[in-house]
């Protein structure tokens, strides 16, 4: 799926609470998951001023200008499967 979106612009940021970026960056390597990843340190003033996240994990979908189109933490399937293909092409029309 984010490779059918790339080339519109679609890009996945992780980021991790786990203190340990090498285990988590094994973890998905094993999956295939091709994106940036950065530990919850290193983005802790964004991730806990700016978008408010206290609980993981946690979605967030930003526009190409930067604003948030859509949030959600785990249970809410928004951003995730189909949910989450059907709110990229509608964001991200050709």
């Amino acid at each position: 799926m984010c490779a059918r979106f790339r080339e519109k612009g679609f890009e996945i940021l992780g980021m991790t609470n786990d203190e340990n970026l090498d285990a988590a960056r094994k973890l998905l390597d094993k999956y295939g998951c091709q994106w940036i990843n950065t530990d919850a340190a290193s983005v802790k003033e964004l991730v806990e001023k700016r978008f408010r996240i206290t609980a993981y994990p946690t979605m967030v979908l930003l526009s190409p200008d930067g604003k948030i189109v859509s949030a959600g933490q785990e249970g809410q399937p928004g951003l995730r499967g189909p949910a989450l293909e059907e709110t990229l092409a509608s964001i991200l029309k050709p």
